[in-house]
């Protein structure tokens, strides 16, 4: 209303300012207006200095909470007691990586975590009734960041996911910036090596989705701000007993990387090698790949 701002609004928008100033120092970075924003604060690239030059890489998603905001819920009912699986839906169908960043205006701090241990909910559950992202959790720097626990929630009513509650711990900061460390360019190259590899990995996983591949990696050890003490990753896979189930997906994604393996083994006359592929050829199903090794690499088919 004209005159007026609600305290807590304004509050949250001072941290969005913060947020914008220190994300600038790491590339480049366009804040989502509030029209349009669907869960994402903002969208950012990484910068590399080439002499004066800057070229950039590894877009990516920010979504800013305060510092005392450590548990960040996505799904549950709401208060009418609807699903909101809009929610879910949007945080596993992102095609850049999501970051979390926690905002400190006491000490002017940007720190930010990975969110890649949430897969591992993903696929342990295949309908995710609600998903809590713990910053908070575990505590301690270098301590293992274990795989999510769920809860069953009886109080809720029917047709909520698989009804319950995903708890993803995603242990300490990869990095945490302040207004100073921004003006640091040694630091800010630490911050940008650190939050690359982070970036990297999050955009594996988020291939691994797209080929209906139950696998993904999280950050498992981290110590913040320690580009040589971090990235010890934790690795998660699922299995679904029904025969059949995700396995006709999963050969298919398989057979474009059998296609080019042959085709290089063969160029690099190691045959040997291409004579053990013979086997997995057999899995592949009728299309462009087999026809195209049937015609290119006719050996793998020899008796």
């Amino acid at each position: 209303m004209p005159g007026n701002l609600w305290f807590p609004f304004r509050q949250g928008h001072r941290s969005e300012y913060l947020a914008l100033y220190i994300l600038s120092a790491l590339g480049v970075v366009v804040k989502v207006p509030k029209e349009e924003d669907i869960g994402a604060d903002f969208h950012c690239s990484l910068a590399n200095m080439e002499g004066k030059r800057m070229t950039f890489h590894s877009p990516f998603l920010l979504q800013t909470k305060s510092i005392s905001e450590s548990q960040i819920s996505y799904g549950g009912p709401d208060k009418a007691g609807r699903w909101k699986k809009e929610e879910v839906n949007w945080l596993f169908g992102q095609e850049l990586p999501l970051l979390i960043g926690l905002v400190d205006k006491t000490n002017s701090i940007l720190r930010f975590y990975a969110t890649s241990n949430m897969w591992a909910a993903y696929y342990s559950s295949g309908n995710v009734g609600e998903l809590v992202l713990q910053t908070d959790v575990p505590s301690k720097q270098g301590e293992p960041v274990p795989t999510p626990k769920s809860d069953i929630i009886n109080e809720w009513p029917e047709g909520i996911g698989d009804g319950k509650r995903w708890k993803v711990p995603l242990g300490p900061p990869l990095v945490s910036i302040s207004v100073d460390d921004s003006e640091d360019i040694d630091k800010i190259n630490l911050f940008r090596k650190i939050l690359s590899t982070a970036l990297w990995l999050e955009q594996e996983n988020i291939t691994y989705r797209r080929l209906n591949v139950h696998y993904s990696k999280w950050p498992y050890l981290i110590n913040t701000n320690k580009l040589e003490e971090q990235f010890v990753f934790g690795v998660f896979t699922a299995a679904n007993p029904r025969p059949g189930t995700n396995t006709g997906e999963q050969i298919r994604a398989l057979a474009p990387i059998i296609t080019t393996l042959a085709f290089n083994f063969k160029s690099q006359d190691r045959h040997s090698e291409l004579e053990k592929l013979q086997e997995v050829v057999r899995l592949i199903p009728t299309g462009p790949e087999l026809s195209l090794l049937k015609e290119k690499v006719p050996e793998l088919f020899k008796k």
